[in-house]
């Protein structure tokens, strides 16, 4: 059941893996995402968008499990907006550890990780790009339940730049998956920043470092598993409430996640 429920993991606007159910000892997970998404306004903005934003986002991803209770990934971004033509936005690391394993009769999943991001200067002064500095740290803990057919899980994170203010990101997603081919998910994503500016002066922007922004995304996730191919996905999200942020944000996107072995 497990290995089944792996080839169906969540679909999110980041490769780094959220839930606490790790892939199979020594096996590989490739995934190639696509993202289109749109927005004509950015909330508190000085001055207001002049045209709405059309960006593109191809994101690259794979993840590893050294050990049954170890779990290490690893992303980059290229994106293409009006104020950034197609080129490198960011490189994540992200290593997890295990504490409950439904597998070994605990009554949840909990699993704890860290991650560290490298984001492009220019993508910085982009204000489509939701990242706060050059070099970002990132904790978090994410607790998940399963009984067939269904699922749940929950995922916190705070994180810091290496300047400006921190952050904190919230996510937490319901799946059901019948006939162990179609999968069917609803999720909300959240972010919040703790700077102390209101205002985004797109004209001069340089990054979310120092803003006090929220946003909250609600969304509609389908996947269908091969068995031999991996599982192609699609997924649906728009932006119910930002605050200093880009907002009205409509998301569309593709992905592909592959599981392979090299032993």
């Amino acid at each position: 059941m497990n290995k089944i429920l792996l080839l169906l993991l969540p679909i999110s606007l980041s490769a780094l893996e959220m839930k606490p159910w790790f892939g199979e000892l020594f096996e590989f997970y490739f995934t190639a995402d696509y993202t289109y998404s749109r927005y004509n306004k950015v909330d508190h903005a000085i001055p207001p968008l002049k045209h709405p934003s059309n960006d593109q986002l191809v994101l690259l991803g794979l993840e590893f499990s050294p050990a049954s209770d170890w779990d290490a990934d690893i992303e980059i971004e290229f994106v293409n907006t009006p104020r950034q033509s197609w080129g490198y936005r960011s490189f994540a690391l992200q290593v997890r550890r295990l504490w409950l394993d439904e597998n070994y009769d605990d009554p949840v999943s909990i699993s704890t990780g860290a991650n560290f991001r490298n984001v492009n200067h220019l993508s910085l002064t982009d204000v489509s790009c939701p990242y706060a500095t050059a070099y970002d740290f990132e904790m978090n803990f994410a607790i998940g339940k399963e009984w067939c057919p269904c699922r749940v899980f929950a995922l916190g994170a705070i994180g810091a730049g290496t300047g400006g203010a921190t952050w904190a990101k919230a996510h937490a997603a319901f799946e059901s998956n019948w006939d162990k081919t179609n999968r069917y998910e609803l999720f909300v994503d959240s972010l919040f920043g703790f700077g102390s500016e209101q205002t985004v002066d797109i004209e001069h922007f340089n990054s979310y470092a120092h803003i006090h922004y929220q946003a909250v995304d609600l969304g509609l996730a389908y996947t269908y598993a091969t068995q031999v191919w991996g599982n192609f996905s699609f997924s649906y999200a728009h932006r119910v409430y930002a605050q200093s942020f880009p907002a009205n944000t409509n998301f569309f996107m593709l992905s592909y996640k592959l599981p392979f072995s090299l032993f």
